[in-house]
């Protein structure tokens, strides 16, 4: 059975992610989200052919009931496996509060439609970006 889901995702709620007006080389001022790939423990591969990925782990929590905001899903960052192989009881509290920061709640998801048949055929709609006070950086020049 397939299910489509609608939504939207704070890509803000990642540790130090901002918004930042940057010029193109035609001089039109564009909002460009900024995010820090190692800080949140995500990457970027590039494949031979020239497409690029954001390589992010989620889960996607199916909730009992609706929320107050008729959500029937919730999307939580997953933190980047850890490779010293220590469990979570054996890290310290300041460890497990890094962690934590780690994987935020990013997100929320309403069935749009459920159907028996699987599709690939998404009618989903971007989310609005809220208003974000500008940085003041020196280079708002953007290559393109």
């Amino acid at each position: 059975m397939a299910t489509k889901l609608i939504g939207s995702i704070d890509l803000l709620k990642l540790k130090n992610a901002f918004v930042k007006k940057q010029t193109t080389k035609s001089g039109q001022k564009i909002d460009c989200l900024l995010i820090p790939l190692d800080m949140n423990g995500l990457s970027v591969y590039t494949s031979e052919s020239g497409n690029s990925n954001l390589n992010i782990s989620i889960m996607v929590e199916i909730l009992d009931e609706t929320d107050k905001f008729n959500n029937n899903a919730r999307i939580k960052k997953l933190a980047p496996k850890r490779t010293d192989g220590r469990k979570w009881e054996d890290l310290t509290e300041a460890e497990k509060t890094a962690q934590n920061e780690l994987t935020p709640f990013i997100g929320s998801l309403k069935y749009l439609e459920r159907s028996q048949q699987p599709t690939n055929n998404y009618a989903l709609q971007a989310p609005q970006m809220p208003q974000v006070v500008n940085s003041d950086a020196d280079d708002d020049s953007l290559p393109f």
